[in-house]
């Protein structure tokens, strides 16, 4: 793996522990590379994982329970600092042989599908929802989960198609368990950044870990976005 040189961190004998708060997703692209990384270049360094919320990521940091958030987060910039890492894409998900897979999705198609939401909240509406709404339409939330990982199954299973960011269901997606379409309405994702508090900014063990980090998922985003490319059944029409 490529080494970062940062003037003044020594990581083959620092000893520190990072808490990093991120989503399972996060978790999943970037944990496997990171540890290859300590093991070759920084071997007394520890990574734990913090779960979080939007909501809860500035706490986090103001509160010094974390050394940084990976995700998207409702922060205060004057006293939290920020790196953007990409921007999630949405997309439909169904069964491969879904009948919707075989034209290009309209939008009263979309709306009148049984959907599949995946809510942590226990609210059985969402983002989607609010969009339909500025077109006068509403859809049919025929089930809800409160994890990504349920989604596969009960999608190949069943007539139920689903709005998702493609890097949850990344596996899924591509290796053909699931069909990929193109949304017929664009759902704006929150972007997702590396956060630290500004107390932290000059902090060289933390420049050290958030360059790896960054680099790590930036590549995974774009090589993400090339192959999803290649799996998209049909584009949508208005």
């Amino acid at each position: 793996e490529e080494a970062v040189d940062i003037e003044g961190f020594d990581p083959a004998n620092a000893k520190r522990t990072f808490r990093i708060a991120a989503a399972d997703t996060i978790i999943e692209t970037a944990w496997g590379p990171l540890r290859k990384i300590i093991e070759q270049q920084a071997p007394h360094i520890n990574l734990h994982a913090v779960p979080y919320t939007i909501s809860n990521g500035q706490a986090l940091l103001d509160n010094a329970e974390v050394d940084l958030v990976v995700g998207a987060v409702v922060a205060n910039h004057e006293t939290i600092c920020s790196e953007f890492l990409y921007s999630p894409c949405y997309t439909c998900v169904m069964r491969p042989n879904h009948p919707l897979t075989q034209s290009p999705l309209t939008l009263e198609a979309f709306a009148n599908s049984d959907h599949l939401l995946v809510s942590l909240s226990g609210e059985a509406s969402g983002y989607t929802d609010e969009v339909l709404a500025q077109y006068g339409l509403s859809r049919r939330v025929a089930m809800t989960v409160n994890h990504f990982s349920a989604v596969p199954k009960l999608i190949t299973q069943s007539d139920l198609i689903a709005i998702v960011p493609s890097s949850t269901l990344e596996d899924s997606i591509f290796s053909g368990e699931l069909a990929v379409v193109e949304p017929p309405i664009e759902i704006t994702a929150k972007q997702v950044n590396t956060y630290w508090h500004r107390r932290q900014d000059t902090d060289k063990g933390l420049t050290w870990l958030r360059t790896h980090i960054s680099r790590i998922i930036k590549e995974h985003a774009s090589t993400h976005m090339e192959e999803l490319e290649k799996r998209i059944c049909n584009k949508c029409q208005g």
